[in-house]
């Protein structure tokens, strides 16, 4: 998560129901603030947070694993679902990694959402995305600079994905999640594709 725990989960107005809670836990997932895989404060915790008692909380936290937002893991916590999915089936992302041409129009279709979200994020970005940015820059160049080519990918989708949340357009933001999936998946892996 990118932001402080204790700023997330702001407390439920007066009259405290279980919609409420779902609506911002909702908010923060839509937002990517909360992302896959996330787990979520204690239940104690996060009713405190929230203001609210923990029957109210457990009801709101079972219609969101009902929606299929987050999962409860037996005696492990709760967590964020895998609500980003895929943009492709597995059987076509193997097809479209076996083919040039289709690599070639998947690097396209990337490099336009990236520009478009390389405008947004150029002219919304707050305060605390360029201090995201800037430290996502450094970690990248110290990547290129150990000759480390794991490093260096990982620390470009991080890139990415940080561009991404500095453009404050939800739809894109998880767009792009989806497509980046592919390469952290190992697909269209090849250094001069991705880097060149």
């Amino acid at each position: 998560m990118t932001e402080d725990q204790d700023d997330l989960y702001a407390r439920i107005s007066h009259s405290r129901t279980a919609d409420e809670v779902v609506q911002q836990i909702e908010l923060l997932i839509l937002e990517g603030i909360l992302r896959d895989g996330d787990r979520l404060p204690g239940e104690r915790d996060l009713s405190r947070r929230f203001e609210v008692s923990r029957p109210i909380l457990r009801e709101a936290l079972k219609e969101l694993e009902a929606r299929g937002l987050v999962e409860s893991r037996h005696g492990g916590g709760t967590f964020v679902a895998d609500v980003v999915g895929q943009i492709f089936s597995k059987p076509l992302i193997e097809l479209i990694g076996r083919h040039h041409k289709a690599t070639q129009d998947y690097l396209e279709f990337r490099r336009e959402l990236e520009g478009l979200t390389a405008e947004l994020a150029a002219t919304r970005a707050t305060d605390f995305d360029r201090d995201i940015l800037t430290r996502v820059i450094e970690r990248m160049r110290a990547a290129h600079a150990s000759g480390s080519f794991d490093d260096e990918l990982e620390a470009d989708i991080e890139l990415h994905n940080a561009i991404g949340e500095s453009a404050h357009n939800i739809i894109l933001l998880h767009t792009l999640r989806a497509c980046y999936r592919l390469l952290t998946r190992g697909i269209f892996f090849h250094r001069s594709a991705v880097f060149g």
